[in-house]
């Protein structure tokens, strides 16, 4: 401990509130423990006395994460350790919101059952995904034999705020049209928002239920040259052309889809005749 290191749920300079091995300490003199495992270091250079809380439950804040992504930060992962002298039997760890939930961090505890030795410990890796935008809160139960008392709990606040994506349009355009079986054609997809920012992410291009194949967009844009055959799903008349656009993970911008209508047809041949020319010729015997 005394690493310092940066820590959202501080509440001063020194790191109280904080993770202790980013806690700083000035001049630590002497430390003691308690009898339910609770360290205590004497600071002289701050006339203090710094607690290492093992066992009281912590609270957890992930701030704002956007809504689809996962936030599973250093300063939010907890040490479930046993600090008795018989195994601790764990029963249950789970979460009473389903936007929270255990990561899979090697060492993370199971959320099913299992027993810790004496001294022995797991990780509870928790992690905050929102599905919708707003605040989201609730808490990690954790069921035990905590103490020698059945199916004791230990209760981990946390909460969280969804941040909604920012909604998208795409358009979808082709060059040429009409399309000619047997050629190329260039499918364009525009995605546009009213919010600033680089749109980021993958297109999926489809004639009918057919899937044409996929490009990713940058900008906003995304172009994939098909041929214009049946095999690929086109046929003469008109075709319904799709784009559906699918924003990359940690971009603000949501999925959107565009489609038209694109004119196919067959380029027909004009047969000519060929033309030949006949010269009468004299033989001599």
């Amino acid at each position: 401990m005394g690493g310092g290191g940066p820590c959202d749920q501080g509440t001063d300079a020194i790191g109280d509130g904080c993770p202790a091995v980013w806690a700083l300490l000035l001049e630590p003199y002497g430390i003691a423990v308690d009898g339910i495992g609770n360290l205590y270091i004497g600071e002289h250079g701050r006339n203090l006395v710094r607690k290492v809380d093992v066992s009281d439950a912590p609270s957890l804040a992930f701030g704002s994460i956007l809504v689809g992504g996962t936030a599973a930060w250093l300063d939010n992962v907890l040490t479930l350790l046993n600090l008795g002298n018989a195994p601790l039997n764990v029963s249950q760890v789970s979460s009473t919101a389903a936007e929270f939930s255990l990561g899979a961090l090697a060492g993370s505890c199971s959320s099913s059952s299992q027993s810790l030795e004496p001294a022995a410990s797991c990780l509870l890796d928790i992690e905050f995904h929102p599905t919708v935008p707003g605040n989201v809160s609730g808490s990690f139960v954790l069921v035990d034999d905590n103490l020698n008392v059945s199916n004791a709990k230990q209760t981990i606040a946390e909460k969280g705020t969804g941040i909604a994506l920012a909604a998208t349009t795409t358009t979808l355009t082709a060059a040429p049209t009409p399309a000619s079986i047997g050629s190329y054609v260039a499918l364009t997809a525009s995605v546009s928002s009213t919010t600033a920012g680089n749109i980021v992410g993958t297109v999926t291009f489809s004639v009918g239920g057919a899937t044409l194949g996929t490009a990713q967009a940058s900008g906003g844009t995304a172009t994939l040259y098909a041929m214009v055959s049946a095999a690929n799903g086109f046929s003469v008349g008109t075709d319904s052309i799709t784009a559906s656009f699918v924003g990359s993970a940690g971009y603000i911008f949501a999925n959107s889809n565009g489609s038209m209508t694109l004119t196919v047809t067959v380029t027909k041949s004009t047969y000519v005749p060929p033309t030949y020319t006949l010269a009468a010729r004299s033989l001599t015997a």
